[in-house]
């Protein structure tokens, strides 16, 4: 198996008394093998994580592949339970996407990551959460977007500017006039 292909998917069955669907949906809903493997709260857990708590569609379908890419990775390593899962595998998973992606992507990652697994704390599915002690890559900029403008362009600029009764700032207030 590649670095990047991950292990098959178990289809979220909830099954419940009596039947309903959960949501109506043109595309199948597919579960990483650790949550197929689990009870039905900890697949319904997991699905209200998606469905309820991320609004943003794109924040959602990253979060989706970041949570089922790192899944997979763990299922590649032979855990085969969402408990079995320790920061000390989370920060290998990190420091394994970090050499591969950049610092923004595997930042994102973390994040999916940390919320699904406050998401089944609360819901009381685990007891801790394993991402939470996890560091992320560093990212800053060195050179910023926007542009800074040499002394000799700021002169200018500033000099460029029509003064109001010998005053560098113009509020557009003149003498004798009240506003109202």
């Amino acid at each position: 198996m590649t670095k990047n292909e991950l292990t098959p998917v178990v289809p979220a069955i909830i099954r419940r008394e009596p039947p309903r669907e959960l949501a109506r949906s043109s595309r199948p809903i597919f579960l990483p093998a650790q949550i197929g493997r689990a009870d039905e709260k900890t697949q319904r857990r997991f699905l209200e994580f998606f469905a309820a708590t991320i609004r943003n569609k794109n924040t959602r379908e990253a979060y989706y592949r970041a949570v089922c890419k790192f899944f997979s990775w763990c299922e590649a390593r032979g855990v085969k339970d969402i408990t079995q899962v320790e920061p000390l595998l989370v920060a290998a998973f990190i420091e394994e996407e970090t050499e591969a992606h950049q610092a923004q992507t595997v930042k994102q990652e973390l994040a999916a990551i940390r919320k699904l697994y406050d998401h089944l704390v609360t819901g009381q599915i685990v007891p801790f959460n394993p991402a939470s002690s996890v560091r992320g890559p560093s990212y800053s900029i060195d050179v910023g977007k926007t542009p800074v403008l040499s002394q000799a362009e700021a002169r200018r600029l500033l000099e460029s500017i029509p003064l109001f009764n010998n005053s560098p700032v113009n509020f557009g207030i003149e003498k004798g006039k009240s506003g109202g």
